[in-house]
């Protein structure tokens, strides 16, 4: 079976507008995912997934002249996207990526890409009440999207993809991961870049793993190692999106 990444990204963010062409790193956001999946072990290809929309030509357009493979499909009906690309690269098996994930734990894709395999499971994801928001990725079955689709999903299901098999894992072989590394401290944090001020702290963290060496196949542990170490409590208030009194 082939399995491939599909990094989902578009343009329009209404929250922060074009923020898949912010820099982190010295490197678009999109671009900067897309190149840390490329270390992950178990898949064939990485595939940058984005609309069709004219809003969306300057991403697609950018991706393909950086090397990236490109996909374009609808902008709503994301299942879908995920279906017709996977498709097109003639792919079994996806391990789904958000754009606005900086610091997805590349390392635990390729653990369980392999585990998925040797298993004969249809979804591995997190459970996301015991991981920071932005480390987590899924892997799924493209069979078990296309069973999806054809069950006339809700608007919701359309547009998240997963949220079926998530709201009834029981239906399915999966498993759900909690975050070994999670503790009171780092409650509330996320790591995905919604906002400017997300963005801003993912350039400061990003920097720091870079000055210290760290590469594009660090871990989740990695990152915490990086908190750990030099928030303060003011830049944890700064982390939750908090501000001072």
């Amino acid at each position: 079976m082939r399995a491939i990444v599909i990094l989902q990204a578009r343009m329009s963010s209404t929250r922060f507008p074009e923020k898949m062409m912010r820099l982190i790193s010295g490197l678009p956001l999109y671009l900067y995912v897309y190149q840390r999946c490329q270390v992950v072990r178990g898949v064939s290809d990485v595939v940058l997934a984005t609309s069709d929309e004219p809003e969306d030509d300057v991403l697609a357009q950018h991706a393909l002249e950086s090397g990236c493979k490109v996909f374009r499909g609808s902008l709503d009906n994301v299942l879908q996207r995920y279906i017709e690309c996977a498709k097109s690269f003639e792919a079994d098996v996806i391990v789904r990526v958000c754009g606005d994930s900086p610091f997805l734990d590349v390392q635990w894709i390729g653990r369980k890409i392999e585990h998925f395999f040797s298993n004969t499971l249809d979804y591995v994801g997190w459970d996301h009440q015991e991981c920071l928001p932005g480390l987590d990725s899924e892997i799924v079955r493209l069979d078990l999207l296309e069973q999806i689709i054809s069950s006339s999903p809700t608007e919701e299901e359309r547009e998240h993809v997963t949220a079926q098999i998530r709201k009834n894992p029981q239906s399915f072989r999966s498993e759900l991961y909690r975050w070994e590394d999670m503790s009171d401290a780092l409650r509330g944090m996320s790591l995905t870049v919604d906002t400017r001020e997300d963005w801003e702290r993912a350039s400061w963290i990003s920097r720091v793993l870079s000055e210290w060496g760290m590469g594009l196949r660090y871990s989740s542990k990695d990152v915490v190692r990086v908190l750990s170490h030099l928030i303060t409590p003011q830049k944890a208030r700064h982390l939750r999106g908090e501000h001072a009194l």
